[in-house]
């Protein structure tokens, strides 16, 4: 036999999952920044940094 939920813990559950989920993305975030650096060349790192989103990234040079 199943249980319904009621409000309070509906409303509960949806904000336990939308901070979990933050949460895992703010633990992701550092090792998408190193692997986006390690395909940027090294001279864009020193002249602007570290950054998410690169113009120039190297794949094959």
């Amino acid at each position: 036999m199943k249980v319904k939920k009621g409000k309070d813990e509906r409303i509960f559950l949806g904000i336990a999952y939308v901070l979990v989920a933050v949460f895992a993305v703010v633990c992701l975030l550092p090792f998408y920044l190193v692997l986006a650096g390690s395909f940027t060349k090294e001279s864009t790192i020193l002249t602007e940094g570290y950054s998410f989103f690169s113009d120039s990234q190297k794949l094959f040079s």
